[in-house]
């Protein structure tokens, strides 16, 4: 499968490297005939985004990344839409955005506690912008710069589960997967399941993949991402079966962050065909 557009990226307004408008042209240099920029939990970046997309000739997708709970498992459920009612999805945004400030915190103290590093999340939001998605790639590179631990061992401190300054995400304060599929429904747009396989990654359970997913659906998910980095040619072909008979939109992308955050997740690598496009262009604009 020749991939022409990429369907999931992230630019600097949330854990990315570049901005939208040098995502875009990367994409463009990589022969791609369009790509999406979700950013985590964020819409900032859609103005840039668009006259990118523009300038580049190629289609806007308004897209965005929100994270979300169910049964206890951190999912990513993903909006597109060519007309997102923005006031509505708004609040949703901003409740992530508070869910992950409190997790951020609780990495900090924990840092601190463990005699590691003593950084201010007030003061890191300040600096990136206080309307900006503060990640912890932000916390990464702020060890990196001020404190010099190398990203792979901050990667191990903050993002593995046996780290000492793990944080799950909190429950009661990140929106449910399900009330977020309703909120982008309500909001003009299609939800898709980020790389579902991930699920099976951190629980080890395909079964609670499929289980995971027929529920969503149930709850009007409109889509799956296909192709990805976590899904074995195998799983791609159990996921578009699925997705054909219960007609749900076959998406893709590399989840491209840049080459210092994750050098591995190489742009267009993965992502859709023409025709694939063509189907998720035509369902987009009913």
């Amino acid at each position: 499968m020749k991939i022409s557009y990429d369907l999931h990226t992230h630019s600097h307004y949330s854990d990315g490297d570049f901005s939208p408008e040098k995502v875009v042209g990367l994409a463009k240099e990589k022969g791609l005939s369009g790509a999406a920029i979700t950013d985590h939990d964020t819409i900032l970046g859609w103005s840039e985004s668009k006259g990118a997309m523009l300038k580049f000739g190629m289609p806007f997708v308004q897209g965005v990344e929100i994270s979300t709970i169910l049964e206890d498992l951190e999912l990513h459920v993903l909006g597109y839409s060519y007309n997102f009612d923005t006031e509505l999805l708004k609040p949703a945004l901003q409740k992530a955005k508070t869910a992950y400030l409190k997790r951020l915190e609780i990495i900090s103290q924990k840092l601190r506690d463990n005699g590691i590093a003593d950084i201010d999340i007030s003061t890191l939001q300040e600096k990136k912008g206080m309307e900006a998605i503060l990640t912890k790639y932000d916390l990464q590179k702020e060890l990196a710069l001020k404190h010099n631990i190398p990203m792979s061992k901050s990667c191990d401190l903050i993002n593995k589960k046996d780290g000492l300054a793990y944080a799950p995400h909190d429950r009661q304060l990140t929106p449910s997967s399900k009330d977020v599929i309703d909120l982008i429904y309500r909001a003009n747009g299609f939800s898709v399941l980020a790389h579902p396989g991930k699920i099976i990654k951190d629980t080890g359970s395909r079964d609670k993949m499929w289980d995971i997913i027929k529920k969503l659906v149930s709850a009007r998910l409109c889509g799956l991402e296909i192709s990805c980095l976590y899904h074995s040619p195998e799983l791609q072909k159990e996921l578009l079966d699925f997705s054909s008979r219960n007609m749900l939109l076959k998406t893709g992308g590399s989840d491209y962050h840049g080459p210092i955050h994750a050098p591995y997740r190489l742009l267009g690598l993965y992502g859709i065909d023409d025709s694939t496009w063509q189907e998720f262009h035509n369902r987009l604009i009913k």
